[in-house]
């Protein structure tokens, strides 16, 4: 690519949003559990920013765990600056195999069977009632 934009999209909601995570290279976005999730499904890198009011800072401490993982950039609303936002973008894109090595380490976060375990943790539950 000429450019780690040129194929840029800049929606302010989706829904569904697991269609458009699959099909994109990175995806910037929060770091709710719910989104966080859907990266680890998918298995996409990511520049998390989180949401700096969330009750508890849980959207720091989710961005902090895939980032840990090696799935994701981290930027802070305070650290966040057009200049920081575009570098990173530029620097995950423009390196494929960086692109590929994240997606692949969010997705070891991803509990694809957890409805099924869930489940069957509450059955035993009630057996044992």
């Amino acid at each position: 690519r000429d450019s780690a934009f040129a194929d840029a999209r800049v929606v302010p909601y989706l829904d569904p949003i697991v269609d458009e995570i699959a099909a994109a290279d990175v995806v910037v976005c929060r770091s709710g559990a719910m989104t966080v999730g859907e990266l680890a499904a998918v298995g996409r890198a990511s520049i998390l920013i989180p949401f700096a009011a969330a009750t508890d800072n849980h959207q720091e401490l989710n961005a902090r765990a895939v980032e840990l993982a090696g799935g994701a950039v981290v930027i802070t609303e305070k650290e966040l600056t057009p200049e920081r936002l575009a570098f990173a973008i530029t620097e995950i894109v423009n390196d494929p195999g960086r692109t590929a090595a994240m997606g692949s380490a969010v997705k070891t976060l991803a509990s694809p069977d957890a409805t099924k375990k869930i489940v069957d943790l509450l059955e035993k539950i009630e057996r044992s009632e």
